[in-house]
């Protein structure tokens, strides 16, 4: 299973496009061969992570990443409960990798399953998580999901 995390970007750089067409001009789509290997490491190398672990409630988080672009999260629950408040980031965007719970976000519960997805936005103060799952949580900056 593959989840990626990313900056924003309007730029995308092709080393091969499947011989797919442009519609417009009836043509291949270009290549950028020469940028994509401009920002590519070779050979790769597997990337010096700065985790950091900590409870929240009953939930074992683990922030993988945070950068000026994005932070991403693992909340890890094992029936129990977890409660978040929001810090700064105006958004989360969550997904639910394994088993299944509920998040109560204004007084109301929802159920969640492997495989959702969701958006918890800046309405949301606090929410709080329960049942046995596991969860990627990314946002946009620095660290601001702690409780």
């Amino acid at each position: 299973m593959v989840l990626e995390t990313q900056q924003s970007s309007y730029t995308t750089y092709r080393f091969y496009d499947w011989d797919r067409v442009d519609q417009t001009t009836g043509q291949k789509r270009p290549l950028q061969i020469k940028k994509s290997m401009d920002c590519t490491t070779l050979p790769f190398h597997d990337p010096v992570l700065n985790t950091e672990a900590y409870e929240v409630g009953d939930a074992k988080v683990t922030r993988f990443v945070s950068t000026n672009y994005f932070a991403v999260y693992r909340w890890l629950l094992k029936n129990g409960t977890a409660t978040f408040k929001r810090v700064q980031s105006p958004y989360a965007l969550v997904a639910v990798l394994d088993d299944q719970g509920s998040i109560t976000v204004g007084g109301k519960e929802y159920p969640l399953k492997k495989g959702q997805h969701f958006i918890i936005t800046t309405l949301a103060d606090q929410w709080t998580i329960k049942g046995d799952m596991m969860i990627i949580a990314s946002e946009p900056g620095s660290d601001s999901l702690k409780a």
